[in-house]
């Protein structure tokens, strides 16, 4: 291969290498960047959905907890089932102390409402049928196989508003026959004040829903309607009857890259500069050096003098110029060649100091 294709064949290679080099730094540093930002999202996500998550907890916490004071109730008419007015209103209206988003509280044997406190205001339900107006025939069987609360929610409420309504069985502490149910009305704009959910701040969009993520706005029953839902946080609340799913994103969207990202690409740009601009100065002083190795061997090619490489440590011809050839033939194979030591008329000249005894004392020499 002649010299010009090997220098062709160099140079294309560090060129290669620049560009490989170039190409890798600055595909890192996006990737990085890139790796950044997706963190920085799902790490947002996970804060949304942890609030998410909390705010379905309260919720939840806060319908119990309004429920359960109507369980004393309860037991006591197993106990008497045979109570009277006088006797339901007084324990009613400690219940409604203790659980502030009650609205009602309907005392229904057979499920047919006999009595209901507070009276004004709620005396179209008197006499009310659940069983036919009111609870399925699912709910009614979930009631007495269970045992326990079935819930209906939300229900639009005559007096304005909408609220979810508690049904609790009532079976007789003697006969464990079924004696009727406990109907308990809570106001829903009172559980959604007491967790906060009223006084979302305005970049929190937040709906409850009754429908899964396909079709959010169809089930909308608190919150902004007609939201263009863009992957949002959801969180469901399942009781006894009844499914809610809590649904919420970010006002202007999830945002494509941290809120300072300036700072992180700033160090990437210098760094990837950095990188780039010593890759260039490195192989820039490998093509001078190059460069500068060529010269010496057409200088050392073209010598009008014989010039030898000999390895300093056995004394072997590592490579000599045409020069030298001419002069000495295959004499000067050997660094002992030139021990014997000869005057101007070519006679032989008796001397302690040939070249392999000097090179041993004297690494570097003069002759």
């Amino acid at each position: 291969m002649s010299n010009d294709k090997q220098e062709q064949i160099f140079f294309s290679l560090v060129w290669l290498a620049r560009i490989i080099v170039c190409l890798l730094t600055i595909g890192l540093a996006l990737a990085i960047d890139s790796t950044a930002t997706e963190r920085h999202r799902a790490d947002l996500r996970a804060k949304w959905q942890e609030q998410v998550d909390d705010l379905s907890l309260q919720l939840r916490a806060s319908i119990l907890q309004n429920t359960q004071t109507v369980w004393g109730l309860a037991a006591n008419v197993s106990v008497q089932p045979d109570i009277n007015e006088t006797q339901f209103k007084r324990l009613a209206s400690v219940i409604f102390k203790l659980a502030p988003e009650l609205l009602n509280i309907g005392l229904a044997p057979d499920f047919v409402i006999k009595h209901i406190y507070p009276l004004q205001g709620n005396q179209a339900a008197l006499g009310l049928d659940l069983r036919t107006q009111s609870l399925s025939r699912e709910q009614m069987a979930l009631l007495l196989e269970t045992r326990r609360a079935v819930f209906n929610g939300p229900i639009n409420l005559v007096q304005g508003g909408q609220g979810l309504a508690a049904r609790i069985p009532i079976f007789e502490n003697q006969s464990d026959k079924p004696w009727g149910v406990i109907s308990a009305i809570l106001d829903l704009e009172r559980l959604y004040a007491s967790i906060g959910l009223n006084t979302m701040p305005p970049e929190f969009q937040f709906v409850l829903s009754t429908t899964g993520i396909s079709s959010i706005n169809q089930g909308i029953f608190f919150g902004p309607q007609n939201i263009d839902w863009q992957s949002p946080v959801s969180s469901t609340m399942s009781m006894p009857g009844f499914s809610w799913h809590l649904y919420a994103q970010p006002d202007d969207g999830w945002p494509n890259y941290p809120a300072s990202p300036w700072l992180l690409r700033s160090i990437l740009a210098l760094t990837t500069l950095t990188i780039i601009a010593g890759t260039l100065w490195i192989t820039a002083l490998i093509i001078h050096d190059r460069k500068m190795q060529r010269r010496f061997w057409g200088l050392f090619d073209l010598a009008p003098f014989g010039i030898a490489l000999y390895d300093a440590i056995d004394g072997e011809l590592l490579q000599a110029n045409p020069s030298f050839t001419r002069i000495l033939g295959s004499k000067g194979v050997a660094l002992s060649y030139f021990n014997a030591i000869y005057d101007s008329s070519g006679k032989p000249k008796n001397s302690q100091h040939g070249v392999s005894s000097t090179l041993a004392t004297h690494f570097r020499f003069n002759c």
